[in-house]
């Protein structure tokens, strides 16, 4: 930030701070502001405590006024914790819809893939972009081609070392190509049904409804790729949805959907999907209650409490608001069937989805409504 004209760098860690970890980049962060609201962060007080050079190098990325906004993370070793080094994006360009991935890191190349698909979603999926390139020197030694990127050719003597300059490739990765995570769309009654996650699970399963825009955010830039809804957020009725051309999704995302495409034709009660929700554990224990809740069958929020407390009926009573609470966070709609949890008298009460959604899937399961 600027005070009395002079640039200073604000460390945000939390309280509860720990040592990094990869999906730290949104909460621990190095922030250096300049004119023009230019930011450059980097998740980690490490960096100050362990590596001085590393900052003085982030920041003189922010002096760069070629370099364009910039996003950074610290990556530590998965097996010894060490620092490793940083990875992230700089020239974002959201004019050009593109940005250039830089990689100062040393990991095996499974950790290695792991951190691209955590840099690569940051740039599709929060910043929307279409395109990121990387430049990858040429080493006897070393491979420089990826899994998934394209070699779009060789740019001679780009990169300076000690006794001159070395030739690079120039790798790069469009948008609709990037499988490392993903959100599908499942179209019913009341508009679709919205799947995302990565290589290893499913973490998110809503609704978008079509009386409804799209918030602004992963979901509208998913949709509106996929053909799904003008710029604005308005969905198109299934009928019409545009074809913007096949887009690669991980291949648990494409379980998930297929799954739930048949159940929303009645060809499945039960769902066989690797899943990651975040919650609390007494989140996690409502949603493992309620996953064993059978298909077409409801329970009101207090016999839920019963069964979490051994049918203790004052444990119960007080359980039955957190209960309640932790139905509306369920971030797996349908797959954790929390639309099959009803008030004491019958009615239907909270569903993220909307009541007629909620209305909806249940007599789906008892009527075969489609």
């Amino acid at each position: 930030m600027e005070r009395d004209g002079e640039k200073r760098m604000v460390a945000y860690r939390r309280p509860d701070a720990r040592p990094l970890r990869i999906s730290d980049a949104s909460t621990l962060e190095v922030l250096v502001r300049r004119p023009g609201d230019r930011t450059i962060s980097a998740g980690a007080e490490d960096l100050q405590q362990r590596e001085s050079s590393i900052v003085e190098w982030i920041r003189a990325r922010a002096e760069d006024e070629r370099g364009g906004r910039s996003w950074f993370l610290s990556v530590e070793s998965p097996t010894d914790g060490a620092f490793s080094g940083i990875a992230g994006l700089q020239r974002i360009d959201p004019v050009r819809s593109s940005a250039e991935l830089l990689l100062l890191v040393s990991l095996d190349e499974p950790q290695l893939l792991e951190v691209l698909d955590r840099i690569l979603k940051t740039a599709f999926y929060h910043f929307g972009l279409h395109r990121v390139e990387m430049r990858v020197p040429l080493q006897e030694d070393r491979k420089a081609d990826l899994p998934g990127w394209t070699r779009e050719g060789v740019l001679r003597g780009a990169s300076p070392i000690d006794d001159g300059f070395r030739d690079v490739a120039l790798l790069s990765m469009l948008r609709e190509e990037f499988d490392g995570y993903g959100i599908a769309f499942v179209p019913f009654a009341r508009g679709y049904v919205h799947v995302s996650g990565d290589r290893n699970a499913v973490d998110a399963v809503g609704f978008l409804r079509l009386d409804q825009p799209v918030e602004q955010g992963a979901l509208l830039s998913a949709a509106f790729l996929q053909g799904l809804c003008d710029r604005n957020g308005m969905l198109f009725s299934v009928e019409s949805k545009k074809s913007l051309g096949k887009v690669k999704l991980p291949a648990e995302v494409q379980r998930a959907a297929r799954q739930i495409e048949e159940y929303i034709a009645g060809e499945r009660t039960a769902f066989e999907i690797a899943t990651r929700p975040n919650g609390s554990l007494f989140q996690q224990k409502v949603w493992g209650t309620l996953s064993r809740i059978p298909f077409g069958t409801t329970l009101t929020y207090e016999q839920v409490a019963l069964r979490m407390s051994d049918q203790d009926a004052e444990t119960a009573r007080r359980l039955t608001r957190a209960v309640g609470s932790a139905c509306s966070a369920n971030p797996l709609a349908i797959v954790v069937p929390c639309h099959r949890v009803i008030g004491k008298d019958n009615k239907l009460v909270g569903f993220s989805g909307g009541l007629d959604v909620k209305e909806w899937l249940l007599e789906h399961e008892m009527f075969g409504v489609r």
